[in-house]
């Protein structure tokens, strides 16, 4: 069979990319011979910022890593072929496991092609550890920036409180390497600044450093997922930074009381579709990835991107790289304020204007009775600190675009975390039976979904409010590229039903309201009740759909009018030094 250089150029830089993530951490590297291994070997042994020790036996390898982990401090990886070699490393991962002792094992396989099919030296290695280890992956087949990105969450997860081993289990397939397919070792990846709850005042000065004296940056504030409330501490890093702050409407920074202190950027997906404005030099980042698509683009291509996260997890779905750092969000964040030096710009002014006549424009289209309204509506009618459950797909994305924000808004929260539909009318009766009172926000499907969460709901006694666009069926797959399919579309995406919602909820026992003005939905919302409430929104999804893409066309074109006129336009944004009251 010919040997396919393109194949072996392939798995070297894969190898190469992978070092490079793991070498943000890593020094030593305890490697046992081997063929499946190859390219993982020759790109260890090309870069100069590893060391490379070569041990026969791979149990020996293993507690010889373990030593050097212990002393160093530091993580040790480990390298094996593949078949039962990688097994002889589990007595060292059990040890590093309870001991909390970095390790990171580094297995190599054989690709999904050759499992059960008799292929030599073949077994299941995925799941090898069990429980042992913190974190485990199979890599195959991944693009150059998904395997550093591999390679820097490996070494993350190894030394994040509590340290211990993780496993990476590596299939490439042949050849594994061919004359001339080795690649320069690439420059190994920025770790990550790691505080048990504060950064030491060294790292804060650091990373303040390089946020100083910068005109154009943002702070963006994502969904919450465990980050604790960052509202204030946000507002102070904007403030100091002199940069707009970004709150998504799940983060808890868009509505708030701290907003009496400065200004939120709400409408920032419409004026970043609409390209006003260039990608910043420098964004800091708490909470989740943007939800918006353009957004996500545009954050990701930063200068440069200072993400903070108290788990360690890298929420940068383009894999565009940037800075971790692994310390309680508000700290880090109040810290930063403390010592940072701001830049005087046109920058914040620009987005400040812009926001102005997004939000301008969105109330002269949120009175019809569509989705645009229904967003508008539920943020701007709730009372302070009311828990908002707002549901996955088009309710969330039009919270975002289209809540203003408020100092006496909601509470908003999400099931973000897999996006999911499954149980959000038993999770916002949740909230309301502890907070004594919730909304949520959904779309038909949702509802339906989970009729036994509504039945609980009742049960419970619970006072919660269901808003419910009933536009029959899932709108999302609208905006979806599957909703020019001829005959799939309707059936097994958008998947309509045949149940009456406001008999339903009537029959499990609930008060039901059928909506016919944004007003009289402001309203309901805005007076007491007792036991679930179900405020039925009926919509006519097409036409909705198109006022939605209406709106943003809208809104798009009053922040460009605003960002254009003096003294914002472009040019002058970073050089136009502005003064500013908030």
């Amino acid at each position: 069979m010919p040997i396919d250089p393109a194949r072996s150029l392939a798995n070297a830089a894969a190898a190469a990319q992978l070092w490079a993530g793991l070498a943000a951490r890593c020094r030593d590297v305890v490697m046992s011979p081997g063929s499946r291994n190859t390219p993982l070997v020759l790109a260890a042994w090309a870069r100069a910022d590893l060391r490379l020790h070569v041990v026969l036996d791979e149990r020996a390898a293993a507690f010889m890593a373990l030593g050097l982990a212990r002393q160093s401090g530091r993580p040790v990886a480990l390298l094996c072929t593949s078949g039962s070699a990688g097994a002889h490393y589990l007595p060292a991962l059990c040890e590093a496991d309870q001991s909390r002792i970095p390790l990171i094992a580094i297995t190599a396989d054989r690709p999904p092609e050759l499992h059960a099919c008799g292929a030599p030296q073949t077994m299941a290695q995925a799941g090898l550890f069990g429980c042992h280890v913190r974190h485990e992956r199979t890599l195959f087949d991944l693009t150059e920036a998904g395997w550093r990105h591999a390679g820097l969450v490996a070494a993350d997860r190894a030394v994040v409180t509590p340290a211990g081993p993780v496993h990476l289990n590596v299939a490439l397939r042949e050849p594994l390497w061919s004359p001339g397919c080795e690649l320069p070792a690439p420059e190994a990846s920025l770790p990550a600044h790691l505080g048990a709850s504060r950064l030491a005042q060294d790292a804060l000065q650091s990373l303040a450093d390089r946020l100083s004296n910068v005109p154009r940056g943002v702070v963006f504030c994502g969904a919450r997922q465990g980050d604790g409330d960052v509202s204030a501490a946000a507002m102070a890093l904007a403030r100091a930074t002199g940069w707009p702050l970004l709150a998504a409407a799940t983060s808890g920074v868009r509505f708030g009381p701290h907003l009496e202190a400065g200004r939120v950027i709400g409408a920032f997906d419409a004026i970043i579709e609409a390209e006003l404005l260039p990608p910043p030099d420098v964004a800091v980042q708490v909470g989740a990835a943007p939800l918006n698509k353009s957004t996500l683009c545009w954050l990701s291509a930063a200068g440069h991107v200072l993400r903070i996260d108290p788990a360690g997890a890298r929420r940068d779905p383009l894999l565009a790289g940037g800075s971790l750092v692994v310390a309680d969000a508000a700290a880090t964040l109040a810290g930063l304020a403390d010592l940072v030096v701001g830049a005087a710009s046109g920058w914040r002014q620009a987005w400040l204007a812009a926001e102005d006549a997004a939000q301008d424009a969105i109330d002269s289209a949120a009175e019809p009775l569509l989705e645009v309204g229904v967003a508008r509506a539920v943020a701007g009618a709730l009372p302070a600190g009311t828990p908002l459950l707002v549901a996955a797909s088009m309710p969330s994305r039009d919270l975002n675009a289209f809540a203003r924000p408020r100092a006496l808004g909601p509470e908003v929260f999400g099931n973000r975390g897999l996006n999911g539909i499954d149980g959000l009318v038993a999770t916002a009766a949740g909230h309301a039976l502890e907070a004594g009172r919730a909304t949520l926000l959904c779309g038909d499907l949702a509802l339906l979904h989970d009729v036994g969460g509504l039945l609980a709901a009742v049960t419970s006694r619970a006072r919660l409010d269901l808003v419910v666009v009933d536009n029959g069926g899932g709108g999302i797959f609208g905006e979806l590229p599957i909703h020019a399919h001829p005959t799939a579309f309707e059936p097994c995406f958008l998947t309509p039903q045949a149940a009456s919602i406001p008999a339903l909820c009537r029959g499990a026992g609930a008060a039901v309201h059928v909506l016919k003005s944004t007003r009289e939905l402001a309203q309901l919302l805005m007076s007491e009740a007792s036991g679930v409430r179900v405020l039925v929104v009926p919509v006519d999804r097409v036409q909705s759909a198109a006022h939605r893409k209406q709106t943003g066309l809208d809104v798009a074109a009053a922040a460009r009018a605003a960002v254009e006129a003096p003294p914002y336009k472009p040019a002058a944004i970073a050089d136009s030094p502005q003064k500013e009251s908030i």
